[in-house]
């Protein structure tokens, strides 16, 4: 476990100083909750998406916008108005932390 941990780490200081918009690890279904726990003490969200009876992929990410993002790429039931508008941010490059609080605002 804690190897999976220090590979967690590593992603959640990537998306924390916003290198990316959007970790994805594999992990051990027996692990996931410490997984989660984990990232949540850093502030971050998360996306789990099962892949399998033995593991789950977990989506880390900052802003809350980047959750439905993610549901679009999975097929699963997102907002479309925040995609599109996440859409049209990174379209005119602004950063991820104005995009989400465009879309917060409105």
């Amino acid at each position: 476990m804690k190897q999976i941990l220090s590979k967690i780490e590593v992603h959640t200081w990537i998306i924390g100083a916003e290198i990316r918009s959007v970790a994805l690890m594999m992990v051990e279904n027996e692990h996931v909750e410490e997984c989660r726990e984990f990232i949540k003490t850093e502030g971050l969200l998360t996306v789990l998406n099962p892949r399998g009876e033995t593991h789950t992929a977990i989506y880390i990410f900052k802003y809350p916008c980047m959750e439905d993002v993610i549901n679009f790429t999975l097929g699963e039931f997102y907002d479309p108005k925040v995609v599109k508008r996440w859409i049209e941010g990174k379209m005119f490059g602004y950063p991820d932390e104005k995009i989400s609080k465009f879309i917060e605002d409105r």
